[in-house]
């Protein structure tokens, strides 16, 4: 049987966390709509504004501790991704020196501002 493998891509994890926030947000506006749709037929709603909500900046904590370099052949030149342990598990057993920490803030952008800069 073969071995476990140990951690994950720090591209997959941050990619996770970037895709959860997009589908978030995608829900989120999507109740909004069927709301406005709702609170159109009612009278009183109507007077209403719909809930909404906006994520305008987040800021993320990434604690995790490297295993190795990804074995994921890169290009010539390109430096290799990380493989990384984001586990309680892991982390609780390591001193503080060998745990690695990323801050990484996202913000909304307005997308007329990408379609202006074609």
């Amino acid at each position: 049987m073969p071995e476990k493998e140990e951690g994950l891509e720090l591209k997959i994890i941050i990619g996770g966390i970037l895709r959860g926030l997009r589908e978030a947000k995608f829900l989120g506006d999507s109740e909004s709509a069927r709301l406005h749709e709702a609170y159109k037929e009612n009278p009183v709603l109507a007077r209403l504004s719909v809930p909404a909500f906006s994520i305008s900046d987040l800021e993320v904590e990434l604690r995790f501790a490297i295993t190795g370099p990804s074995e994921e052949p890169g290009k010539e030149g390109e430096v290799p991704d990380l493989k990384v342990d984001i586990s309680t598990r892991t982390l609780k057993g390591l001193e503080s020196h060998q745990i690695q920490v990323m801050k990484f803030k996202i913000s909304s952008i307005d997308l007329g501002v990408l379609e202006e800069g074609k």
